[in-house]
């Protein structure tokens, strides 16, 4: 569901306890270890031919670029490409017969976009930037002309169609959960997937309120409530995590 999500860190490689505990020492080790959700062609990087890589990066068709509130793609365009956001951070969303904005999702560095067209040829949501954010495009159809002739490109591929269910999935789960709890998720989800617990969230709290369908003036609420228990310091989107156990009982046991 950033990279303009402040990693909070004054040295690279030092981390908080709060820090190690969380994503814990193998994956802290190294600083400027990349993110497993940093590279759409990180599947390929070992054990291939330099043909192949070329073959791979081929695929993509280019780089987009948005800035922030331009359109990626709108409700019921045609389907065609599959998206993976580079970095940056987008919204999802549908709108009603009468018009209204349902927020769907949000989509973050390594996130894919674009897999739920595949059924009908057709995306049933729009998908707007935040922020200035860069995609990979990949065209399905030579995605799949590549996986025919490639294994190592059909497993791409599978692992480009599975990551966006998964994603819509753990964001279904958090939505059935009580506010508090929903919130509480959802900071852990975004700070656990950017290995920091000082992020800033692209969304506004009308989007995340929209997302779980609630009243923002509830979302402030119970961001307030989360700051005067002393789990999070809240500046505005400036978040950080104090109490790492605490906020995960908040979440209802969810460790991410």
């Amino acid at each position: 569901m950033i990279k303009s999500i402040s990693t909070g860190r004054t040295q690279q490689g030092n981390f908080s306890p709060v820090e190690k505990q969380m994503f814990g020492a193998a994956l802290l080790a190294e600083p400027g270890t990349s993110s497993p959700f940093s590279d759409v062609l990180s599947i390929a990087e070992s054990g291939c031919s330099s043909s192949l890589l070329q073959q791979l990066t081929s695929v993509t068709k280019r780089f987009r670029h948005l800035k922030a509130e331009q359109y990626l793609l709108r409700q019921q365009d045609q389907f065609d490409s599959l998206f993976v956001v580079k970095k940056g951070a987008l919204k999802s969303y549908r709108l009603t017969p009468e018009g209204e904005e349902i927020v769907t999702g949000f989509y973050m560095e390594g996130d894919v976009i674009g897999a739920g067209g595949l059924g009908n040829h057709k995306h049933f949501y729009s998908v707007v930037a935040l922020e200035p954010s860069s995609l990979y495009e990949i065209p399905f159809a030579k995605l799949l002309q590549q996986s025919a002739m490639e294994p190592i490109v059909q497993q791409l591929m599978l692992k480009l169609l599975s990551q966006e269910m998964q994603a819509d999935q753990s964001l279904r789960l958090i939505q059935l959960k009580q506010v508090k709890a929903a919130i509480a998720s959802l900071i852990l989800n975004i700070a656990n997937r950017l290995t920091a617990t000082q992020i800033t969230l692209p969304m506004s709290r009308v989007d995340i309120a929209n997302l779980l369908g609630v009243a923002s003036e509830t979302v402030c609420r119970e961001f307030t409530r989360l700051q005067k228990q002393g789990l999070l310091s809240v500046n505005r989107k400036h978040i950080v995590i104090n109490d790492l156990p605490q906020l995960q009982l908040a979440a209802g046991g969810d460790c991410y």
